[in-house]
């Protein structure tokens, strides 16, 4: 049979929990005070990159079509690194279902040649 803890035993579990709790609170006020600012950037660098391409005479399908699938490979990527540490991991970072995963190695070229 377990033995009670002693109060000094509680009250040291209370602020180690306490110090957890102000981390996580800290870290929730941290993120979110940068997401919108990480949102306006890479809105701003997704518009670039779309304007860069059409002027270098890709279509504007192509680059959202290009965007859209990078942004899966890089998704399954981070899924396949969280898998690491927590199988479940990859299901709360993707909801996909596995067949609509890609197997695909690398993502696909902006530019059909090189230098161009």
């Amino acid at each position: 049979m377990e033995k009670e803890p002693t109060l000094a035993e509680l009250k040291a579990r209370i602020t180690i929990l306490e110090k957890w709790r102000q981390f996580f609170e800290n870290r929730y006020t941290d993120l979110a005070n940068t997401a919108p600012r990480d949102k306006a950037r890479l809105a701003a660098l997704e518009t670039m990159v779309f304007d860069l391409a059409v002027h270098a005479g890709v279509s504007g399908q192509r680059v959202e079509s290009c965007f859209l699938e990078r942004e899966l490979y890089i998704l399954d990527r981070m899924s396949r690194s969280a898998e690491d540490f927590d199988a479940g991991a990859a299901a709360t970072l993707d909801t996909r279902d596995l067949n609509e995963v890609s197997t695909d190695e690398t993502f696909p070229a902006l530019f059909t040649n090189p230098g161009e």
